[in-house]
């Protein structure tokens, strides 16, 4: 019962085949949060962090994360850490949300492990410890995940890591860009822009700036920079590198849905 009546709900609030009807669908989440099941607990609060149902707002989001993660959940355990990071209900309080975060990342979350890397990186609520924030990184990278990719490169990238330098940084990005890391899509166009790592190319660079303008919004104003030291025939090709990067961009996104 309750799990139908959480899929019931996700397809009221997607409007999926019935007309889309918020308090209908949040009714239905209550309904099956009101018995602790975790998904529908992790729904209603979704529908308060984006504000979209009544104004008991970010002191409901936070119960309703809290119970998540009473019965499990390493994602309530995870948006504990950003809510006392950001100050968002609770005031912001680093050790705290170190704590949530932790206990995500102890878990296996991915997005946790990375952000006990960045705690540790710049010494919030841990002690600053750069060996403990590569560790977390490599976590994350290790399951397959953008964001653990994206830090570990940036860490072989400024020589935290100097095993293996620059090589081992251009491959994370690469495999980050893979799954749409704006981050990642723009340092490589830096990279090729200065010729770090890689062999200065323009039409890469201008390829990546374009990849990261087209997934992130980021990059326009590197990209612009760098036209104009460029022929029209070299941004003719570095449009359609980029096209054609991202055509099978989207191929590997709908053949993984």
């Amino acid at each position: 019962m309750r799990r139908r009546s959480t899929r019931s709900a996700h397809v009221m609030q997607a409007g999926k085949g019935v007309p889309m009807d918020i308090p209908e669908a949040a009714a239905w989440f209550r309904r099956s949060a009101d018995q602790d099941y975790v998904p529908g607990l992790l729904a209603l609060a979704t529908l308060y962090d984006k504000g979209v149902i009544g104004k008991l707002g970010e002191d409901e989001e936070v119960a309703l994360y809290l119970r998540a993660a009473e019965l499990g959940s390493s994602h309530a355990e995870y948006r504990l850490g950003t809510i006392y990071e950001l100050g968002w209900g609770p005031d912001a309080d680093h050790a705290e949300a170190a704590r949530w975060y932790r206990l995500a990342a102890e878990q296996g979350n991915p997005d946790a492990q990375v952000a006990m890397g960045r705690f540790y990186a710049h010494g919030r609520g841990v002690s600053q410890d750069e060996n403990e924030a590569v560790r977390w990184y490599r976590k994350a990278a290790e399951l397959d995940h953008a964001a653990g990719y994206y830090a570990l490169g940036e860490g072989y990238l400024a020589g935290v890591i100097v095993d293996q330098g620059e090589a081992e940084a251009i491959r994370l990005y690469g495999l980050a860009a893979e799954q749409g890391s704006h981050d990642a899509l723009w340092r490589l166009g830096t990279l090729y822009h200065r010729g770090v790592g890689v062999p200065q190319d323009n039409i890469m660079a201008h390829m990546w700036y374009n990849l990261a303008m087209a997934i992130g919004a980021v990059g326009d104003y590197r990209r612009d920079e760098l036209a104009k030291s460029m022929t029209a025939e070299e941004i003719a090709e570095a449009q359609a590198r980029a096209m054609a990067w991202f055509e099978d961009f989207r191929e590997r996104q709908a053949a993984a849905e």
